[in-house]
């Protein structure tokens, strides 16, 4: 789990093997079932907390992403620098707001 103080906790419950045949990494043997509680404004924040879950979601994991509190507003809150929008459109996983 992330930093109280960061506004994103990051749960990974459990993992499993892949059921589609043998695969010669590691990595790539197990999935994992991500869940990302993102609960801050802070458009750094997000963007970087998508960016993770987008890459966990290419790599063939379960993705879950709820945003609570503060973090409803991730519309406002990404930037030039930080686009937050442009990830939260690219996540495949489920999305609550």
């Amino acid at each position: 789990m992330s930093h109280i103080e960061s506004g994103v906790f990051v749960f990974l419950p459990m993992s499993y093997p892949k059921l589609n045949g043998y695969k010669k990494s590691f990595s790539s043997e197990r999935t994992m079932k991500v869940l990302f509680i993102i609960s801050t404004d802070e458009g750094e924040t997000i963007y970087n907390a998508m960016r993770f879950a987008n890459v966990a979601v290419k790599k063939g994991d379960e993705v879950s992403v709820f945003m609570l509190g503060k973090g409803v507003l991730f519309e406002k809150s990404g930037n030039e620098e930080f686009n937050v929008l442009q990830e939260v459109n690219q996540f495949e996983g489920d999305f609550y707001v």
